[in-house]
């Protein structure tokens, strides 16, 4: 599906190419995003239409947004732990960064409204599925990788708003979701470690067993969902702000949407913590029956979760100035203002 996508992302780039070439650039010179950026105004609006739906479906696959998302719980229900932790924490966003790229150009040939119309539409239906998909999941990487799929869509509506506050909180979101992602998987793969399965139902006494990593896991539901003092809540309550200057009913639409994410998420992750089911009746993915005391999980296998959950929470407390202008000075850029 990833190759598919990035074909249809190339051919999107060969008719932006081409696009460029019309409007008198070099041949050399057109194939640089800052050349092709300098003659945004001067693009054959109709081409860049179809240029941008080709590199929307493209990278959007890459992103994980619906209805190209179905590679990305697979993925993530196979991949081992410091996988899971690039892929959502770089591999999306490194996707993204093109597409935000090539909607820097599309906006200046053809306006704000055709490529927000299109990025609200793949925005809101990620969130909707990815909602409704956590509510019915029983592998816990899974349940991440739906997350992720959520947060992706919660950034291109902010991207889609095109307005300084929008921009601002899909821009800091993209570093929470990162931060925040990468410690839910590391405490992830310590459950995996131990109990040799990524099946809720079969992990028993998490909080007895590894009180450490079930705390982490609890932290990690109460932040992805948006909760105050992890940085995830100033980001989703921006976006939620920023909204207010949409019609109406996307705020409420979304709202609504992120209630059912929070019980989805919550529900499964309390099922994952709080599990008493006798010791003698876990199994791993084998069905074999597994004893998780007997195995032993370094410490090392915790710093990354620690470092990141430190990060987490700092952000969410103290928001360093330096960051703030970075961000508005990014956001000025993606505005092309």
């Amino acid at each position: 599906m990833s190759s598919v996508g990035l074909t249809l992302a190339l051919a999107g780039t060969v008719l932006l190419y081409f696009s460029g070439l019309n409007a008198g650039g070099e041949e050399a010179s057109t194939l640089l995003w800052t050349h092709l950026h300098s003659l945004g105004s001067e693009l054959n609006p109709e081409l860049v239409k179809i240029a941008f739906v080709f590199l929307l479906i493209g990278y959007g696959t890459k992103i994980g947004l619906v209805p190209m998302h179905t590679w990305l719980p697979d993925a993530h229900g196979k991949a081992p732990t410091p996988i899971s932790a690039l892929l959502s924490a770089v591999l999306l966003n490194v996707a993204l960064f093109a597409l935000i790229r090539v909607k820097m150009i599309s906006d200046l040939s053809v306006g704000t409204e055709f490529t927000g119309t299109l990025l609200y539409i793949l925005g809101f239906l990620s969130v909707g599925i990815a909602a409704l998909s956590l509510l019915r999941q029983n592998n816990y990487k899974r349940l991440f990788a739906y997350s992720s799929i959520e947060n992706m869509g919660l950034i291109v509506i902010g991207l889609a708003l095109a307005t300084p506050l929008g921009v601002f909180a899909a821009l800091f979101q993209v570093i929470n979701h990162s931060i925040a992602k990468s410690f839910s998987f590391f405490a992830a793969g310590n459950v995996l470690l131990k109990y040799q399965s990524t099946k809720i139902p079969n992990i028993s006494n998490l909080m007895k067993v590894m009180p450490m990593t079930g705390l982490a896991l609890m932290l990690a539901a109460v932040a992805m969902t948006g909760f105050p003092p992890f940085s995830i809540f100033l980001s989703k309550f921006s976006l939620l702000w920023g909204l207010s200057d949409a019609p109406g009913w996307m705020l409420w639409l979304l709202l609504g949407l992120l209630v059912i994410v929070f019980v989805g998420f919550l529900y499964n992750l309390m099922r994952l913590v709080f599990n008493h089911k006798p010791v003698s009746d876990t199994t791993d993915d084998n069905g074999h029956v597994h004893t998780p005391e007997g195995v032993r999980i370094s410490a090392w296998n915790s710093a990354a979760m620690i470092l990141n959950g430190t990060l987490m929470l700092g952000l969410g407390l103290m928001l360093p100035l330096g960051l703030t202008v970075y961000l508005a000075k990014l956001t000025e850029l993606v505005l092309n203002y």
